[in-house]
């Protein structure tokens, strides 16, 4: 249901992540000007993708799905700023060091979000992060852009 939508809509639906907000509050949240988000809310609704009741917006959970997710870092990836993309063969010993890598930087990451969630700092959802790291063999990304097809 969120394939397509812009950065700056995902930023507004991640903005009434933790709860439901009014316009203002989404404003201060996500850093954009108050006439986009009026913009970008209505687009929202009419996709039925959030919801508007009782003056407050929050998201419309029945229409989310698995597939979002995936959307999502396809999406991010194409907008990120600093990204490193090696295509190579790597040894059998190389990707084990690899894999214990990127599990201990996941781990830390983890690490971080329960830190936050155990003792909630107050953030604007437009001061995140955005961490995208994966690995993969050519053949099976060359499958999965064929089913995508």
């Amino acid at each position: 249901m969120l394939k397509g939508l812009l950065l700056v809509e995902r930023l507004v639906f991640d903005s009434l992540s933790r709860r439901e907000k009014n316009i203002m509050d989404i404003v201060t949240d996500t850093g954009l000007n108050y006439s986009t988000v009026r913009t970008l809310l209505s687009n929202l609704v009419l996709k039925n993708i959030i919801v508007f009741e009782r003056g407050v917006y929050k998201r419309n959970i029945t229409t989310l799905n698995p597939q979002d997710h995936r959307d999502e870092v396809v999406e991010v990836a194409q907008s990120m700023e600093h990204v490193i993309l090696k295509k190579m063969v790597i040894s059998e010993e190389d990707a084990k060091i690899l894999e214990s890598m990127m599990a201990s930087i996941n781990s830390f990451l983890n690490n971080i979000q329960n830190k936050q969630l155990s003792r909630p700092i107050g953030h604007k959802t437009c001061e995140k992060k955005v961490v995208l790291m994966g690995i993969s063999n050519y053949s099976v990304l060359a499958d999965a852009s064929l089913k995508a097809v």
